[in-house]
């Protein structure tokens, strides 16, 4: 399967100005950061150097609309079969209901292909509790919380382990 093309179709973006393409660091330089990913940045040195080296091959994308990113996402892998998701909005995707849904969409697809592409049993997420829209969205994408984590996260804030496992129920089917 081709993660790239399959997450294009989704999104119905053929003949469009959107568009979606595999991560390079140089996306992130051009996206307006939300508070929560600005932290990232200022205390995670090379934060975008980070991601491009410790990413699962082929399994991280940047949307564009208008040749400008507005989010990245992928997987970073933590051992043999573990990954955990990662994702970046722009100012812009909160701000775009004709994108962000149909992002919505693709991004739940590649959660669900995920296991099989990238011989995966466990994706992981860690949220600060702090940031509510992220929180909200993980649940939709059907993750599990599992727990908080005490003074986890750079700011030393506490961020909510969540996690979808090989063998998941899903609107009734496994996963």
């Amino acid at each position: 399967m081709d993660m790239l093309k399959v997450l294009n179709k989704e999104m119905r973006l053929s003949g469009t100005n959107k568009k979606i393409d595999f991560y390079q660091r140089k996306d992130l330089w051009m996206i307006s950061l939300p508070k929560h990913e600005k932290e990232y940045f200022n205390q995670i040195p090379n934060y975008e150097e980070y991601l491009y080296k410790n990413s699962i091959k082929n399994s991280s994308f940047t949307a564009f609309i208008d040749n400008k990113p507005i989010v990245c996402f992928g997987l970073v892998k933590m051992f043999p079969g573990t990954a955990e998701a990662w994702l970046i909005p722009s100012l812009e995707l909160r701000s775009s209901i004709s994108f962000s849904l149909p992002f919505h969409k693709a991004t739940k697809l590649f959660f669900d292909n995920a296991f099989s592409l990238f011989q995966l049993h466990r994706i992981q997420v860690t949220i600060d509790v702090t940031n509510d829209i992220a929180e909200k969205w993980i649940r939709t994408m059907e993750f599990k919380e599992e727990g908080t984590m005490r003074k986890f996260g750079p700011s030393q804030n506490d961020y909510v382990m969540f996690s979808r496992v090989l063998g998941d129920i899903k609107n009734g089917r496994t996963i």
